[in-house]
């Protein structure tokens, strides 16, 4: 009974790969390919870990991880191509969902951006002449200079 359930863990967890990988294909972003991969290695990892504890009275037995992989391997030589087509319409439908309130995000941030941007302005020109200043003094400086050394 054991193995059956580490082996519907494997399935579970083979799906889950399947629509984190239909939503990087969706979203491409190159920084998500890996942050995607971390996060769902580091959860599977969790949820395999907790059901070896759970299941194995708090002891790691060698046939619940075999139970996990072949869970995993049957998922991607059985159910894989039906499920793809499933988890591209999953990722659609919660893309479009998503995509407003993260619009509505960006466009905050940038305004958030913009009013700092504007409040900071006249500190920035203050440093700007400064160095224009301190530049044009510099200048004077080595004149100066350059005329003490002929003296």
């Amino acid at each position: 009974m054991i193995i059956l359930l580490d082996a519907l863990v494997g399935l579970l967890l083979g799906m889950c790969y399947e629509l984190c990988k239909a939503f990087r294909h969706k979203i491409k972003k190159p920084a998500l390919d890996w942050l995607s991969d971390f996060l769902f290695w580091m959860i599977a990892l969790s949820v395999c870990v907790r059901l070896f504890l759970l299941t194995g009275d708090k002891q790691f037995r060698f046939y619940e991880f075999w139970g996990v992989c072949a869970g995993f391997v049957i998922y991607f030589l059985v159910i894989s191509d039906f499920f793809v087509k499933i988890s591209e319409k999953i990722a659609d439908f919660f893309l479009f969902f998503f995509k407003i309130p993260f619009t509505i995000l960006k466009y905050f941030a940038i305004m958030i951006k913009n009013g700092v941007l504007f409040l900071l302005s006249p500190m920035f020109r203050v440093m700007h002449f400064g160095k224009k200043r301190m530049a044009s003094g510099m200048g004077k400086l080595k004149q100066t200079l350059r005329l003490m050394k002929r003296i």
